[in-house]
């Protein structure tokens, strides 16, 4: 069972490096940067194609009470302007968010309490895809769901940049 779950984590590995990358862009498909919000820390994404990508962040939360927050999104892009140095591309797509608190927390979507709580998230933004040097900034929004411990409402968002090789 173990080597069959390494095989498939390298097999998975290789398909990403090996995927086709996003033809216009300056830099890889991949690209790795920091975040400003809920959460701050370290944001990445890589592209499948030039309109599907998964995105990534590690971070501190700030909301309700200070948290580690992990959450992954699946995103569809849509280029609404091509001014000549960039891609205004507008995104959204499905993720979900994990929270680990330090102490026992009264979570803000929930009365119950914890040291774990997760969620579904939403995540809206728009993302300047710079032509001719690999980055891009962006900005997003990210409602969602809380649906553990408890149910009710999330709402994330940030400012960031990303670096693409």
């Amino acid at each position: 069972m173990k080597k069959a779950i390494i095989a498939t984590t390298l097999a998975l590995v290789l398909a990403l490096i090996a995927s086709p990358r996003p033809a216009e862009a300056a830099g890889g498909p991949f690209g790795l940067g920091i975040i400003l919000g809920s959460p701050t820390g370290i944001s990445g994404k890589y592209f499948f194609t030039d309109r599907q990508a998964i995105d990534f962040a590690v971070g501190w939360s700030w909301a309700g009470s200070s948290a580690l927050h992990i959450h992954a999104s699946y995103l569809f892009h849509f280029t609404v302007a091509r001014p000549k140095p960039f891609d205004l591309k507008l995104f959204f797509g499905g993720g979900i968010a994990l929270f680990i608190w330090g102490d026992h927390y009264k979570h803000h979507w929930t009365n119950e309490g914890g040291r774990v709580g997760m969620g579904l998230r939403i995540p809206l933004g728009l993302a300047f895809r710079i032509r001719s040097i690999p980055i891009d900034p962006f900005v997003e929004v990210a409602p969602g769901i809380g649906f553990f411990p408890g149910v009710g409402p999330i709402v994330e968002g940030g400012i960031g940049i990303r670096y693409y090789f």
